[in-house]
């Protein structure tokens, strides 16, 4: 406690540049942590379904001639519930369809927006998620029916109960959807973002669709298998083959060459483990490596620099009985109270810039720094806390006291000019990578595409029934005196 009283009186001293160390220290932190922390949230996908490490997805292999796709994240509708019929091992699977974010009107009139998935009764049994009203097997298992989360209950009914309340889907008007029940809220981290689920069997009532138990063909479904304890996964590759033998005439495909097989991706690697997230997660840790260490060398330097000013306070101490250990200890106190201090610097900066935080990086702040972040980024503190105290308490604590009365000199320039060295690689790097952002970005802004945007529109047709949608596009088309339309349905 005495060392830490002393660095605390330190902290107002003149002559020994703190405010100039926690400032970088702490502007230092807040990116780099934040950085870290977001290759966390990235590296997390999936990983809160219980049991996690048993759900696999469904995946297609397949080739045309010359042309291979492997890991095709789509199947067809027949395969996810034969997996669970004819396949030992699986101990349940489902079948969804991601139709996207849409506008839906409730029964009052009232206008709202949500990331829309289609799934069958089985969808909680793979993907579990704690069901705060009604009974989710059985709404799933109905035409017209919807679960909502629990925020887009809480929009809908500003606290009331919303089961039993019914909206209508601006894209499929005339067809009047019922909720049946409410879900507790999806994470950020998740390949798989819903905030509406609507029951599978709605696309035959609303579409006309019949293909949901097709074997081959219509792979536009995402399918998921939970495995029984202790199954492995490469296990079910020849039964899976034989399944399709049962049911795909695959001497008819080789015939027209092509080769059909299916896969299972664990669920946790699926958006983790693919080459894009792997490319992101190395260059984020290599930006957040960098700035982290050039505020640490900045530090460090402006912490050996007051070394000649306070060589006779080191001498007076070790005078009275100091040894070189206690000069070590106070040394570690004041990193440790300055970096306290950085860090609440840090986490003003985050909070005050909180917006901008959570659009760059398309994550909340709560998602961001869960359990596990945390305990990562207070790892990344520790290594941080030891490395800026470790030095300059080596260089103090070996500071002469005979030399000192005798009007002591020592610059340590050779610690300065290596640690400058690599300060000035670090920031080079940053510098570099800023630059190459730049110019990238400023290809794509002044590139020439073939038009101008200055002539472009886009207009959605949500709620335009499709007979209708024609007669729009040949208004739209008059009034912009003939040009061309492209719409999205």
């Amino acid at each position: 406690m005495k060392n830490v009283h002393i660095a605390f009186r330190s902290l107002f001293k003149k002559g020994r540049h703190n405010g100039i160390k926690i400032v970088s220290l702490g502007v230092g932190l807040a990116m780099g942590l934040v950085l870290i922390a977001k290759v966390c949230f990235e590296l997390s996908y999936d990983n809160f379904y219980p049991e996690s490490d048993r759900v696999f997805a469904i995946q297609e292999n397949v080739s045309v001639g010359e042309k291979k796709i492997e890991g095709y994240p789509h199947v067809s509708g027949g395969v996810p519930p034969g997996m669970k019929a004819e396949i030992p091992g699986v101990e349940s699977a489902t079948c969804a369809n991601v139709i996207g974010e849409y506008l839906f009107t409730t029964s009052d009139k009232k206008k709202y927006t949500g990331n829309f998935v289609m799934a069958d009764q089985y969808f909680f049994d793979v993907l579990p998620r704690k069901v705060l009203a009604g009974n989710a097997k059985e709404t799933l298992s109905r035409p017209l029916y919807a679960l909502v989360s629990e925020k887009i209950a809480a929009k809908i009914g500003g606290g009331k109960d919303v089961v039993g309340q019914t909206f209508e889907i601006a894209s499929f008007p005339g067809h009047l959807f019922t909720i049946g029940g409410v879900f507790e809220e999806v994470p950020d981290n998740t390949h798989l973002k819903y905030n509406m689920l609507v029951s599978l069997v709605s696309f035959e009532t609303v579409m006309g669709w019949t293909n949901l138990d097709q074997w081959f063909g219509g792979d536009s479904y995402n399918g998921y298998v939970r495995l029984q304890s202790g199954v492995r996964a490469e296990n079910l590759l020849q039964p899976m083959a034989e399944m399709l033998d049962r049911h795909v005439d695959s001497a008819q495909l080789k015939e027209q060459g092509i080769d059909y097989a299916l896969a299972l991706c664990p669920l946790e690697e699926l958006y983790a483990k693919s080459p894009a997230t792997k490319r992101m997660a190395v260059m984020l840790v290599a930006i957040a490596f960098a700035i982290l260490f050039a505020a640490l060398m900045n530090y460090v330097l402006l912490v050996i620099s007051s070394l000649v000013t306070r060589s006779k306070d080191i001498a007076v101490h070790k005078c009275y009985g100091a040894s070189g250990w206690n000069i070590s200890d106070m040394i570690f106190s004041e990193t440790f109270l300055n970096l306290l201090v950085s860090l609440g610097i840090s986490a003003m900066l985050i909070l005050a810039l909180r917006e901008m935080v959570e659009e760059l990086l398309s994550a909340s702040l709560l998602s961001l720094f869960t359990v596990d972040t945390v305990l990562m980024l207070v790892a990344v503190c520790v290594i941080v806390f030891l490395v800026a105290g470790l030095l300059p308490s080596q260089l103090f604590s070996k500071i002469p006291v005979a030399s000192v009365f005798r009007s002591y000199k020592e610059s340590r320039r050779s610690w300065k000019k290596a640690l400058l060295f690599i300060q000035f690689m670090a920031v080079g790097f940053l510098v570099c990578l800023l630059v190459v952002i730049g110019l990238q970005y400023n290809k794509m802004v002044n590139d020439n595409p073939g038009y101008k945007y200055e002539r472009l529109a886009y207009c959605r047709m949500d709620g335009v029934p499709s007979s209708s949608r024609r007669a729009l596009m040949d208004e739209l088309k008059k009034t912009s005196g003939g040009g061309g339309c492209i719409y999205l349905q």
